[in-house]
């Protein structure tokens, strides 16, 4: 169960329902709601067979948390199915699933991302949190990286899995390797720079964009021998400011929104991909540049950077809110010779192989099998009863 499928969720679902398949596991997709102003990817992708829309037409954000929680009990109420992997849980899905799971005994699955960044709740909330994780038989997070948080929040070792955070690896390398192919061709078609700095993401303070642009600006004045061309990738109620505020550099761009193949035009002729965000719970864009071979620039502020990055090995993290830290990691990647930016970019696709969609469906038949957890008693019973979670997401 996910809050509203993205293409990303759809390329998981069709490639772990073949590798179910293969178990004679039956897999039923489910989505809350169909709409979410926050991710406004085209409606019509496509979905699997046993798929169900709890709320299609609906945005996600205009239902009250019970509403969300009593059709999503209802709904695998009327499934039965032996294990249920869903949102953690603040989201009334989850905490459905959770309840669902304890009521008839069978397997509960938490998909999270969070990590010690990203969660500043209080210790009232966490405390509860790990109340209700004791009924809860394993957490399904992005990575290593990511573990020490859910340690401290209840799980043992043996009850954490990972590669929640995957996208389709060969879907980027081979729409980015066909656009390379057609290079100049492309670039003259879409007026882009021979070389440039790719973002790609919401026009959202949380993003880190002002960051981004103060830092372009600094690096335009450094002495480096060559300045990168920066396209912007994406929209929001930001953009018409910061297009304003960058008028005078002809070679920062703003394309607005792509999605599919079109996205990958502008990951196939980048030099190199920055994000600076103040807070991620992960970053999934790093994920589709690092497949689509490219060096990264990633803000310690981003989930991803702790597990995607090698320092100076495929590119470089710099702190959140630094301008003149990113500036100079953009300086000495722009100083680097083409042969060690194409053996950065290799090293990306290398490290990003490691987190596949088979990763993802080996982690749901691992977490599937697992034995079920002594629950956690009669306090953790009733908070678990209860809570119906509220309408959570990270804008």
């Amino acid at each position: 169960m996910w809050t509203k499928y993205l293409p990303h969720h759809v390329a998981r679902i069709r490639h772990t329902r073949k590798r179910l398949l293969a178990l004679e596991w039956h897999l039923t997709a489910i989505e809350v709601a169909s709409k979410d102003a926050l991710y406004p990817f085209p409606e019509n992708v496509s979905r699997e067979d046993d798929y169900i829309c709890l709320f299609s037409g609906k945005s996600y954000r205009a239902l009250a948390p019970y509403t969300i929680h009593t059709t999503a009990l209802r709904t695998i109420e009327r499934l039965q199915p032996d294990v249920v992997i869903a949102p953690a849980t603040p989201f009334p899905s989850g905490m459905a699933s959770i309840k669902y799971c304890l009521q008839h005994n069978k397997i509960s699955v938490m998909m999270d991302d969070a990590w010690e960044f990203s969660d500043r709740r209080g210790p009232i909330i966490s405390a509860i949190k790990k109340v209700i994780h004791r009924n809860i038989d394993a957490a399904f997070i992005p990575a290593p990286s990511h573990a020490p948080y859910y340690l401290k929040m209840g799980f043992s070792p043996e009850r954490i899995f990972y590669g929640v955070d995957t996208v389709d690896n060969d879907y980027f390398e081979t729409f980015a390797d066909m656009f390379r192919r057609q290079a100049t061709t492309l670039r003259r078609e879409l007026n882009l720079p021979s070389k440039y700095f790719l973002f790609v993401g919401r026009f959202i303070e949380r993003k880190g964009i002002k960051t981004l642009l103060d830092a372009y600006c600094q690096y335009r004045k450094s002495s480096s021998k060559e300045k990168w061309g920066l396209i912007l990738v994406g929209d929001g109620d930001e953009q018409k400011h910061h297009e304003e505020r960058m008028k005078e550099f002809p070679e920062v761009k703003f394309v607005g929104s792509q999605f599919g193949e079109n996205l990958c035009r502008y990951y196939g002729l980048a030099s190199a991909f920055i994000l600076p965000s103040e807070g991620e719970t992960w970053g999934l864009v790093v994920n589709e540049a690092m497949a689509s071979r490219l060096p990264v620039l990633i803000s310690r502020g981003c989930g991803a950077g702790g597990e995607l990055v090698e320092e100076g090995g495929n590119g470089w993290t710099f702190g959140v809110d630094d301008s003149g830290g990113l500036a100079q990691c953009m300086s000495a990647m722009t100083d680097l010779p083409a042969e060690r930016l194409e053996q950065m970019g290799l090293h990306s696709s290398k490290i990003i192989d490691k987190w596949s969609l088979d990763t993802f469906a080996d982690s749901v038949i691992a977490a599937s099998s697992i034995q079920r957890r002594e629950r956690g008693g009669f306090i953790s019973y009733l908070v678990t009863k209860f809570w119906t979670g509220r309408i959570s997401f990270y804008p």
